[in-house]
């Protein structure tokens, strides 16, 4: 019996929601995303210039609750849509709606 306890307690699951929240949006070089997470997770922004194929991906290799995400190779003066995803051990994942940046235009 306990045994069996013991292996419950290993594969019990978080029931709380992930949440993403303190979304931050900055230019450098490229494009900085700053956010957090409520449960450790892995974070992943889906991005393009064609706001209904979000077919490009930059992620955040550690399991966190505090991620910063860098895309770089963007073009200038240019509008990306994106979405973060933020997966969280158990394989449950939850996504912000579309958001959009547009990319400093480039100065002589």
């Amino acid at each position: 019996m306990k045994t069996l306890l013991l292996i419950a307690l290993l594969f019990s699951f978080n029931s709380e929601a992930n949440k993403i929240s303190n979304i931050i949006v900055t230019q450098t070089t490229g494009q900085v995303i700053n956010l957090t997470t409520n449960i450790p997770s892995f974070a992943t922004v889906k991005y393009s210039s064609n706001c209904s194929n979000l077919n490009l991906i930059a992620t955040d290799v550690k399991r966190s609750t505090s991620h910063r995400i860098v895309i770089n190779g963007l073009k200038f003066g240019t509008k990306y849509c994106y979405r973060i995803i933020a997966k969280d051990i158990n394989g449950k994942s939850v996504a912000t709606k579309k958001e959009f940046f547009i990319t400093k235009k480039f100065i002589k």
